[in-house]
């Protein structure tokens, strides 16, 4: 069970001291360890297709031995070659190396002026998937609630790399799924839906046609995720227009003017992302906005681009605006300006030692 069990413990005791500090309670799926609290009550459970023998999950070719390897790594996945945003400007934020994990953050910045956009890129790499821990964030009643990171660190011990993920509260149709648990299954049809496999894979599913009891029946399903639209075309080559991307009246749809809405779906604005360069080589992006003179946000053939340029085949979009927050050992990395407080999160531990 690897390092379940210890995991289990950890977290319990981390839980328990917190306890009577807490408004609600985050139920954690990281490879079985499932800890969730009702009305000041903490529970530690192991669900069972998390540790079935029968799920197999996938290796990848190596982890980075050293923060130089890690950074001639990254450097290697990257696509710089062209840019659809002039004056691109990087500058290292953090770096984390361990036996079985890697983070490298960079703040990576276009323009200048009013135009200006600010991301912050992470390349993770990751030993196994079970180490994507998904967090989701219940109330006193037992309700999926909104919270902050700071809700997740309260509750979730040696947190060091927190993101916001798909916002599942706030959504009435779509299928939700963390370490291999259902939160929430709803109908797909007509949007994007992004799928990681038990073996690390990501890949882009149609919702028209998804059978989502089959697919959690087969069991190599890890995490599911709705919101998009998908960023990439199949081949992996980034999208030029918003015409290209699949978008419904299940989201905000708004016209891209900014007189009509400074907010609108297709308007430039503050977004998340995830994409994955490589087998356990996933980019996590935080796009911060409506702030001129020092991100604008983004529009989606932008954001396309950049997780192109960035080293992704497959990349989606996640909940945006006043939602995005990147999180790195205890402080924010990125500027919230909307204060927002999804659901959800995905969360990535210090290794223990």
């Amino acid at each position: 069970m690897r390092e379940l069990i210890l995991k289990g413990l950890k977290c319990a005791l981390a839980l328990t001291l917190s306890a009577a500090a807490l408004i609600g309670s985050t139920s954690c799926s990281d490879g079985g360890i499932e800890s969730t609290g009702t009305k000041g009550q903490i529970n530690v459970d192991v669900p069972q297709q998390s540790v079935s023998g029968d799920t197999s999950f996938g290796e990848v070719s190596g982890i980075p031995e050293s923060e130089e390897q890690l950074k001639e790594w990254v450097t290697a996945s990257k696509k710089y070659e062209t840019s659809y945003l002039s004056g691109r400007d990087t500058k290292q934020v953090a770096c984390y190396v361990a036996s079985d994990r890697a983070i490298l953050i960079r703040k990576v910045s276009f323009g200048f002026g009013p135009d200006k956009v600010t991301a912050y890129v992470a390349d993770i790499y990751l030993e196994d998937i079970r180490d994507l821990i998904g967090c989701v964030l219940f109330d006193e009643e037992g309700s999926i609630s909104k919270g902050t990171p700071e809700d997740v660190m309260n509750t979730v011990e040696d947190a060091l790399f927190i993101v916001n993920t798909d916002f599942m509260r706030s959504r009435s149709w779509g299928l939700y799924v963390r370490g291999g648990k259902v939160y929430r299954s709803k109908p797909t049809a007509g949007i994007d839906i992004c799928a990681i496999g038990t073996d690390g894979k990501m890949e882009i599913l149609d919702g028209d046609t998804l059978d989502a009891e089959k697919l959690m029946e087969e069991g190599s399903v890890w995490h599911v995720l709705t919101f998009g639209p998908s960023l990439l075309n199949e081949d992996g080559t980034p999208r030029n227009s918003n015409e290209e991307f699949r978008i419904n009246d299940n989201y905000s749809r708004h016209d891209e003017d900014e007189t009509v809405s400074s907010v609108g779906f297709l308007a430039p604005n503050p977004r998340t992302a995830i994409g994955q360069a490589e087998d356990g080589h996933y980019i996590l992006v935080s796009v911060d906005g409506r702030d001129k003179w020092y991100s604008r946000g983004m529009r989606f053939p932008e954001l396309s681009h950049l997780m192109y340029e960035e080293g992704a085949s497959v990349a989606y979009n996640l909940d945006g605006g006043g939602s995005v927050f990147m999180y790195y050992d205890g402080k924010p990395v990125n500027s919230n300006t909307g204060g927002r407080s999804p659901s959800d999160y995905f969360v990535i531990l210090k290794k223990e030692n």
